[in-house]
């Protein structure tokens, strides 16, 4: 008698674990939300589930770079519009500096006034984000545009970049961003294409390029030299250098609207994921709380039959 109370009184004790293991289970997957929390908890799920979890992280770094690439489209997108309106000033002056019935003192004004747009344009070709100079290329760290103290407006040559009254010290690379497996593009434009019309950086100005600097250079001096006709002949270089802006900025609006379909669809995509790794590994919580419940009733009353033996095999002993 006292043996089969014995192997009564183990056998409660083990389902008494038993239930307490499970209990501890369910507890957990309540807690986490998560019915699969380590491999033996479904492994036929764990394939899927690992490679949800793979792709959500490598959308997640491509969003990261999208958003990253937005914002520096953003940043230059903002410097590029405050050079058009610059240059929309300086056209400004220029048409009333080409006016033949302008005196020398208003021209003066005049070329007072190109002289300050101009410090304006080297100031904004310049431009600092975080400390890295936005117009530089990879050379980030490098002060794009100096004025040059060697230049001398009668041995100016547009092939020739030691003679240019402001000179480039960057790159012609402009920063590239990987926005989805094998896909790159351009989230800055440099400031050799957008400001001296040398996209190659060759040292010559392109065919069809504008050394802004140039025109207004040459503008404030036929002004200070009360030549109306000579200002007036600039007047289409000014376009051009107008041009020139625009078309470097709708490139990059281009790149800006590409990114920005790329962001949504990886949104979508993100969705879709966290859905599919939601069907493997998440729990129903109303299901985990009823198990529970069954689980914690279960285990009291092995409890309240492991202390009755208990009981009987110490009167059984007396």
């Amino acid at each position: 008698m006292r043996a089969t109370q014995a192997t009564t009184y183990r056998t409660l004790q083990y389902q008494i674990q038993q239930i307490s293991s499970r209990l501890l289970d369910m507890r957990n997957i309540a807690t986490t939300g998560k019915r699969v929390n380590r491999p033996s908890d479904d492994p036929t799920a764990i394939k899927p589930i690992l490679n949800a979890r793979s792709r959500i992280r490598a959308n997640d770094r491509f969003m990261n770079t999208t958003d990253l690439g937005l914002d520096k489209l953003q940043t230059a997108d903002g410097f590029l519009e405050h050079v058009e309106n610059i240059l929309i000033n300086a056209k400004e002056k220029a048409i009333q500096g080409s006016n033949a019935t302008m005196n020398a003192e208003d021209m003066n004004i005049l070329a007072d006034s190109i002289k300050h747009i101009k410090d304006e344009l080297l100031q904004t070709a310049n431009a600092q984000v975080e400390g890295k100079y936005l117009f530089a290329g990879f050379m980030e760290n490098t002060r794009p545009f100096t004025e040059n103290p060697a230049y001398d407006p009668l041995t100016y040559d547009p092939a020739d970049r030691t003679t240019w009254p402001v000179l480039y010290n960057g790159d012609a690379n402009a920063t590239t961003l990987e926005f989805a497996p094998g896909e790159t593009i351009a989230v800055s434009a440099t400031g050799n294409a957008l400001f001296v019309g040398d996209a190659d950086n060759d040292g010559a100005v392109d065919a069809g390029g504008t050394d802004i600097f140039a025109v207004l250079t040459q503008i404030e001096a036929a002004m200070r030299a009360n030549d109306p006709a000579a200002v007036g002949a600039l007047l289409g270089n000014l376009d051009q250098a107008s041009d020139q802006i625009y078309r470097q900025r709708a490139g990059l609006g281009n790149n800006a609207a590409q990114l920005d379909n790329a962001r949504s669809l990886m949104a979508d995509v993100q969705i879709d994921l966290q859905q599919i790794l939601s069907r493997y590994e998440d729990a129903d919580i109303i299901k985990a709380i009823t198990d529970i419940s069954q689980q914690e009733t279960a285990l009291q009353a092995a409890l309240s039959i492991t202390a009755k033996v208990s009981q009987l095999s110490i009167l059984n002993y007396l």
